[in-house]
């Protein structure tokens, strides 16, 4: 069986017994899942919260310890950065999902991040769901089987 091809392409032959209209070029490019659209709105919105609050908070920290009059300022300092370091790091794996791609690597992190998330109580009720639809087979699928380059 023939299948006609575009102008300038080569005719291509498919076997008998698949479904007309096939085309295994678009196969590769399947739609992405629900979930991933949730984990990509979770991981922007998140990511922003811990990047924004992260530099408010080390803004106070850096305000407080460098108008400190006659105190010991390394204290404030280094807790300022410690505190930067950790909500930079929090926002680098929620915001992994919006740029990583379908690389493998990515529902790894996303997967981190939520089960991180998970320890505050106040993520539980986004949490909680978007971890169960995240963890099915066809988002897995998705991230572990990308398109050719």
């Amino acid at each position: 069986m023939t299948q006609p091809s575009r102008p300038g392409e080569p005719e291509r032959i498919l076997s008998a017994g698949l479904p007309p209209g096939y085309d295994p070029e678009e196969q590769h490019q399947m739609s992405a899942p629900a979930a991933v659209t949730y984990m990509r709105a979770y991981g922007g919105v998140v990511g922003g919260l811990y990047l924004l609050g992260g530099l408010a908070l080390v803004g106070v920290l850096l305000k407080e310890a460098l108008t400190k009059v006659g105190g010991d300022i390394w204290g404030g300092l280094v807790f300022g950065a410690i505190v930067g370091t950790a909500c930079g790091v929090m926002a680098a794996l929620h915001l992994a999902v919006l740029v990583g791609g379908r690389r493998p690597w990515v529902h790894t992190v996303a997967t981190v991040a939520v089960a991180l998330d998970l320890t505050s109580a106040c993520c539980w009720l986004p949490g909680i769901p978007l971890l169960i639809v995240w963890l099915r087979p066809d988002v897995k699928a998705f991230y572990t089987d990308p398109p050719a380059r």
